[in-house]
């Protein structure tokens, strides 16, 4: 196994020079159009060994086909699209002070909705030092968010960024009515204006106070002076030497009605597995890799699953009740992956100002974002 933060770099002169060394590359999420438009990796169509009905493979990988081709896989052999996966952890000992259940019941009820968590973190800020103002460095917060919290409150409302039609193409669908209607509720849970108590790390100064907003996100939760947090995964194993409880809950639902709860694997930090195009014997490969990712379902999952977060970080057995729900909805969003018109990082930046203009925000830039799609749909069928 070799590592090269320059994946695409490899993949390319890998493929070009026709080099048989790579089997499979794991590919993090934003160079994955760089290696599909660029022709590196091999259609899963033709991995005769490769069944994607067994229970160790995602089928969510097929959120990133396109024209009815596929070039990514994602899995059991895979631990880093688990702890790119999006959820929220909770402050247990905060909500028992304020006399409130812990929301575990509501989830497994389809109750845990963006309007149930705004009504308990709207309440639960704490002017702490009585300067009138709330401060990352001394108050308590309701809710901790970033930038990209945005876009995953709309994937678990049931949105996206793009859909597909019935030909597997992509068009860009964040601008829907009924996705408009998320947006407003995720930003009536994410902006000052409507929730007091919520705190955007990603608003601190790098300079202010000598602390990063990298350290306010971490201090804030582990000083026991927020309530609720958006993480991705891996920011549970930060936690594993805090005194305080707290456990993991799955993103909220736009409503009761929603049918399913619904986790982003986060388009930048999340992977996927590929096949170099230059792999000379594509049943071998095929063969051996179903054959590690099925015995993977029943050795490198259960520890990571049961041992790292359920009996090291995680304080309860409910959580790892959630971890279920959590990893069997997660959603890949191939608008935030491709970025088309670069609406990911363009999104990002409306959070970061609160904006809500998000109807206007698609008027200004939807041409931009279909010229984008419909440049990837050419390419992508014009691969050999």
């Amino acid at each position: 196994m070799v590592t090269n933060t320059d994946e695409v770099g490899l993949l390319r002169r890998t493929v070009n020079a026709g080099d048989d060394i790579y089997d499979a590359a794991v590919i993090y999420n934003n160079n994955v159009p760089g290696a599909v438009q660029n022709d590196l990796l091999t259609e899963i169509g033709k991995l005769l060994y490769i069944d994607q009905s067994k229970p160790w493979w995602d089928p969510a990988a097929n959120d990133m086909s396109i024209a009815g081709r596929s070039f990514l896989l994602a899995g059991d052999l895979l631990i880093l699209d688990n702890e790119a996966t999006n959820c929220i952890i909770f402050n247990k000992d905060m909500l028992a002070d304020m006399a409130l259940e812990l929301p575990y019941n509501a989830v497994k009820e389809g109750k845990w909705t963006m309007d149930m968590l705004h009504n308990i973190v709207r309440d639960a800020g704490r002017d702490l030092n009585g300067d009138g103002e709330m401060r990352y460095m001394d108050d308590q917060f309701g809710f901790i968010t970033f930038n990209d919290t945005l876009h995953a409150l709309l994937v678990a409302g049931g949105g996206a960024f793009a859909a597909k039609n019935a030909d597997d193409i992509p068009f860009m669908d964040f601008a829907s009515e009924r996705n408009i209607a998320v947006f407003d509720k995720a930003m009536d849970l994410m902006y000052k204006d409507t929730n007091p108590s919520v705190f955007n790390v990603q608003s601190v100064d790098a300079g202010s106070g000598n602390v990063t907003w990298m350290a306010a996100y971490y201090n804030t939760f582990e000083e026991n002076r927020a309530l609720f947090m958006w993480i991705r995964m891996r920011v549970v194993e930060v936690f594993r030497g805090m005194d305080a409880n707290f456990g993991i809950l799955p993103m909220p639902k736009y409503d009761e009605n929603q049918a399913n709860y619904r986790s982003l694997v986060n388009p930048y930090t999340g992977v996927m597995l590929g096949i170099p195009k230059s792999v000379s014997d594509l049943d071998r490969t095929s063969m051996i890799l179903e054959a590690i990712t099925a015995e993977s379902r029943y050795t490198l999952q259960p520890a990571y699953y049961d041992v790292v977060l359920q009996r090291k970080f995680t304080r309860d057995e409910e959580s790892g009740d959630m971890l279920d729900i959590i990893f069997s909805n997660r959603v890949y969003d191939i608008g935030g992956v491709y970025s088309f018109g670069n609406v990911f990082s363009d999104i990002c930046g409306v959070a970061s100002r609160d904006e809500r203009t998000i109807a206007s925000f698609y008027e200004r830039r939807g041409a931009a974002m279909q010229t984008a799609i419909d440049r990837l749909v050419e390419r992508i069928e014009g691969l050999e």
